[in-house]
């Protein structure tokens, strides 16, 4: 499973690199805001927040090619819909070093 393609992103731009590279860095902030309100999604209890939240992470990590962080996400919010909050920190605490690990390979990627 890949932490992050860069052919899967180039294609979901149309092939375009400067697009890419406008869309990795609103990523680089954006992926941790996100992974900040999935945290306190969790600390509050709150499903239905932690399963919305978790989704909205994993459609920017398909679109990325990070599949590994696709994957964590998904668990968190099918954990979330099913209400199985109790084993949610073990998810949450997966997609935390999967954003992490995307996180390390984008700024790797960019200029």
């Amino acid at each position: 499973m890949s932490i992050f393609d860069r052919s899967v992103a180039l294609h979901h731009t149309g092939d375009d690199a400067d697009i890419l590279e406008q869309i990795l860095r609103m990523f680089l902030e954006q992926g941790p805001e996100r992974m900040a309100l999935v945290e306190a999604a969790l600390a509050r209890g709150e499903a239905g927040d932690l399963e919305r939240e978790a989704h909205a992470l994993k459609g920017a990590a398909a679109t990325l090619g990070m599949e590994e962080l696709r994957w964590a996400s998904y668990a968190v919010e099918r954990l979330a819909a099913d209400g199985r909050m109790e084993d949610a920190p073990a998810g949450v605490a997966g997609m935390r070093v999967a954003l992490d690990a995307a996180l390390a390979a984008v700024g790797r990627e960019l200029p």
